[in-house]
């Protein structure tokens, strides 16, 4: 399954990892690349720095697969 998550704080950056963990293609938005270091070591899903409601930045983030 394709995920995208829209915010990289505690509540997002658990769940990606969590994704992850499972074998969940996860793609993280952030517009603060600094909240980036909040996953986990083991994640090795995918990160952008943008805006959640870019569209392109969604488009990116191969929306329309999640």
């Amino acid at each position: 399954m394709r995920v995208v998550i829209w915010g990289c704080n505690s509540l997002g950056s658990h769940l990606a990892s969590l994704l992850n963990a499972h074998r969940h293609q996860v793609v993280v938005i952030d517009k603060d690349p600094e909240n980036f270091k909040s996953l986990s070591p083991s994640y090795e899903g995918s990160v952008i720095v943008g805006q959640g409601t870019d569209q392109e930045v969604l488009r990116r983030a191969g929306i329309e697969q999640a």
